[in-house]
This record gives structure tokens, C-alpha cells and sequence, in this order.
């Protein structure tokens, strides 16, 4: 969150034309920035002659002759996606009075109901912007009484993590430092799918219509009429999914027209556009890895150029990624700590080709003070703890996980619902934890052991 200051900064300090990103995380790890200005500025760097065909094709897929007549250029780019937790509606507020003439502005929420409402988070806010007051002006009233009273509890939290003094790992993605000047997670250490079968199954992607039932519209559609009076020009577009998170396809299509018949902004390509495989990604159903953003930005720019007639050509992503020398990192393979079945009596599991589910507590399991989730049994990984399991357990105080890595284990919004039992991790990977994207949200929950 401490990046969320620099973001701000370089849209404040960036002058002329800007392609600015608002979205969550996902645009953080979906958009990459210097592909997106090299191709729109035509200054792409290249290892020798990149073979360019004689005839141009466009985001149509009609072959003609190159046209610049609407190129956009002269650009610079800001991404602004951050963290989804504290809220869509607080980062078009922040970036609101910034916005001027000539800017492109680019509005990527997640899809989820949380992205699609009014929610706020007032202590990431905090984390992000607590020592900078000017920014505290551009909230709603409800949003600054909400940061005001979150300010106690804020300062406490905050005066133990100075006591703690910690200092990511190098390879934790989850920090600052992996944020580059564009504000763009651009990490050599997220450059492989560490998803445990490529997906995170707890939380699938859904394109109901529901979605649109929250405040995302209307608020959204009240700043874009008041950049377009500035002369700003504002897109919708949809962040990049998991192919093998989508929970009905047939949702697509549907939800797309219901947008396109609320939003008075237009919109940028296709859902199915921003359907990648799961080798683009990286720890969850919206964060790509490094390749992966090179993949989605080329549909970017393709649709971006075809809204405005610009025929260009627009570098493949395997000519892009040809231009970089780093090479990814390879997964890293562990010996699992496993338990036999039989001795696992307080849960109930289902196992897939991919790995073993935990889906609730047995009879047994529901009566008990402390529970144990083994890293894994006969040998298989366990790989997803379905939400809502503990709810019922009304003796729980303890959870005990006994898993080594974070990644390899996913968890929901409502893991912990119902329940105010502490959760003991591996004391070596307990900061992973803390650090990790779905862990996280139980930071206050979590404890080594």
C-alpha cells in the first residue's frame, strides 16, 4: 500500500497527455506500461530489425494500408490499480481533480461485487495515505468519518509493526519495491503460475448481472461525464480472468450487453478478449505474471488503437517479450509434509486431479477446540479450504495450518467467517503469509508457531 503514494505522485507530476489506469490489483499486474507507451509513442526498443508485415492488421482484423490519422501519441502512462480492498470508488475520487484535457483514462474494476460497489477501506487508505492530508480532502464525508474513526485502531497496528522493524524478503512480491516507475508489479518473482492447479477454485469468476445491481455505474458514469467535460477521453475495460475460473461461460455475452446499455462511457473490446489461460498468471484469477501482462496489454492496445482508427502496428507479444533479457524464474519444487487418511478424522475432503479440497469438518471435527489442516494427506496437497467450514465449530479457538508456502494453499473472503479462533502457521513462513494476497486479509488472525 506504501506505493499508492507514488502513483499519486506521478499522476500529479506527469504533464501533457496521460493513459491513466484506475482499477485493483489487477490492473496493477494486468497492464504493462512501457509496452503500452512505447507502441502508442511508436519509440518501441528493438534487439536488431523486428520483420513487420507489408500489410497492417488491425483490431478488426481487416488487412489495409497503415493510418495514423487517429494515432494517439505524445503519451504518458500511469497506472493507478492497487490494492482491491480499498475500494474502486475512493481511486476515482483521488485521481479526480488531477484529470485534465487530452488524458485517456481507463477504468479497470475486477469482477467481483466488492469492485462493483461503493465499498471503502479506510485502513488501507491509511496505510497508503495516512501521512499525506491533501488527499484526505478529496473523500466523500461518509469516507472521512470512516478514516477518522479507523485511526485509533490504525495507530496501534502501526506502532507494532515499527516495534517488529520487518523488511520483506527480496523475493516477496508483496512489498513496495516491486511496484516500477509507472507503478506497474513488475517482479522477477512473479513470473510463474504458483496457483496449486493453475486456479484458485474457491473464489471462481462470475459475469452475473448482479454485479451491475451495485453503485460501480452510476458513480462511474458521474465521473466520466465530468472528465469528459474537461476534455478527457474515458474507457471501460475489462481486467484480464482466468479462463479456468469462469464459472458460466454463457454469463458473458449477457453481461456484456447489460453494460453496454448503463455505461455512458464506451467500452474497450470484449469479455472474451481479456480471457487468458492459466499460464498467464500468477496467484489469483485476475494477477497475471510477467508474460502474462505483455498478452493482455497487446488486446489493450489493439482496442484502444481500433476506438480511435489508429492502424499502426501493434508489437506481438512474442516480439515484446523477445526484447527482454531477464530470464523467468523456475517453480520450485518441495517435499510435502503429509498425513494418512486415517488420521485425519475432523475434516471432510474431496480430492481432484489436482489435489485434495478441505469442504467442511466432520462431526467429530465441529466439537473440537483446535483443528489441524495438514500440508498433505496420503501424499496429495492440499490445495483450497472451502469458506464458511468453521462457522458451526463453536468450541474452535485454534487453527493450525501445516502448510509451508502460502501459495499452496487457497482461501476465501469467508475462511474465517463465523469463528474468532487464532490461526498458527509455520513460524518461518509466517510473514509469507502476511504478505501473501488471500492470507492477508487475516493478518490480524495470524500467529507463528
Amino acid at each position: 500500500m506504501g506505493a499508492l503514494q507514488e502513483k499519486m505522485q506521478r499522476l500529479e507530476t506527469t504533464e501533457g497527455k496521460r493513459v491513466i489506469i484506475i482499477g485493483g490489483s489487477a490492473a496493477a499486474f494486468g497492464v504493462d506500461s512501457s509496452m503500452l507507451e512505447a507502441c502508442l509513442n511508436d519509440t518501441m526498443p528493438t534487439k536488431g530489425e523486428i520483420q513487420r508485415p507489408d500489410d497492417l492488421v488491425d483490431s478488426n482484423r481487416r488487412l489495409h494500408a497503415e493510418d495514423t490519422s487517429g494515432a494517439i501519441s505524445d503519451v504518458r502512462v500511469v497506472n493507478l490499480g492497487m490494492y482491491g480492498g480499498l475500494g474502486t470508488r475512493v481511486m476515482l475520487e483521488l485521481a479526480n481533480p488531477k484529470i485534465h484535457s487530452g488524458d485517456i483514462v481507463i477504468l479497470m474494476p475486477e469482477m467481483n461485487a466488492q469492485s462493483y460497489s461503493s465499498y471503502f477501506g479506510p485502513s488501507y487508505y491509511l496505510q497508503g495515505l495516512g501521512e499525506h492530508p491533501k488527499y484526505f480532502l478529496c473523500l466523500s464525508d461518509q469516507e472521512k468519518g470512516q478514516v477518522i474513526g479507523t485511526m485509533p485502531q490504525f495507530a496501534v497496528k502501526k506502532l507494532r509493526s515499527l516495534q517488529q522493524k520487518y523488511q520483506p524478503a527480496p523475493t516477496e512480491v508483496y512489498q513496495r519495491s516491486s511496484f516500477n516507475q509507472y507503478g506497474d508489479v513488475d517482479t522477477v518473482n512473479a513470473t510463474v503460475n504458483v496457483m496449486p492447479d493453475g486456479v484458485d477454485t474457491v473464489t471462481p469468476v462470475d459475469f452475473s448481472r448482479k454485479l451491475l445491481e451495485g453503485d460501480f455505474v452510476t458513480y462511474s458514469n458521474a465521473f466520466a461525464k465530468k472528465w469528459q467535460k474537461r476534455g478527457a477521453t474515458v474507457y471501460y475495460a475489462y481486467c484480464p480472468v482466468n479462463a479456468a475460473a469462469i464459472s458460466e461461460e454463457g454469463q458473458l455475452q449477457d453481461f456484456h450487453r447489460q453494460l453496454q446499455d448503463t455505461l455512458q462511457y464506451p467500452i474497450l473490446g470484449t469479455p472474451e478478449e481479456s480471457v487468458l489461460d492459466i499460464q498467464h498468471f500468477y496467484d489469483t484469477n485476475f494477477h497475471l505474471n510477467r508474460d502474462g501482462r505483455a498478452y493482455y496489454t497487446y488486446g489493450l492496445l489493439r482496442n484502444l488503437k481500433a476506438s480511435v482508427g489508429d492502424s499502426r502496428y501493434t508489437i506481438s507479444p512474442r516480439e515484446w517479450l523477445a526484447l527482454r533479457e531477464e530470464q523467468p524464474a523456475e517453480a520450485v519444487r518441495r517435499t510435502l509434509v503429509s498425513k494418512a487418511a486415517s488420521e485425519v478424522t475432523d475434516l471432510v475432503w474431496e480430492k481432484t486431479a489436482q489435489g485434495i479440497r478441505i469442504t467442511g469438518l466432520t462431526s467429530e471435527g465441529l466439537s473440537r477446540p483446535s483443528i489441524d489442516l495438514p500440508e498433505a494427506i496420503d501424499e496429495v496437497p492440499v490445495i483450497a479450504v472451502a469458506d464458511g467450514i468453521f462457522a458451526e465449530a463453536k468450541e474452535l479457538q485454534e487453527i493450525h495450518v501445516q502448510v509451508t508456502s502460502p501459495e499452496q494453499m487457497t482461501v476465501g473472503q469467508g475462511f474465517l467467517d463465523g469463528t474468532d479462533a487464532k490461526v498458527y502457521v509455520p513460524a518461518a513462513s509466517l510473514e509469507g503469509y502476511q504478505l501473501n494476497y488471500f492470507w492477508s486479509t487475516y493478518g490480524d488472525q495470524l500467529y507463528g508457531e
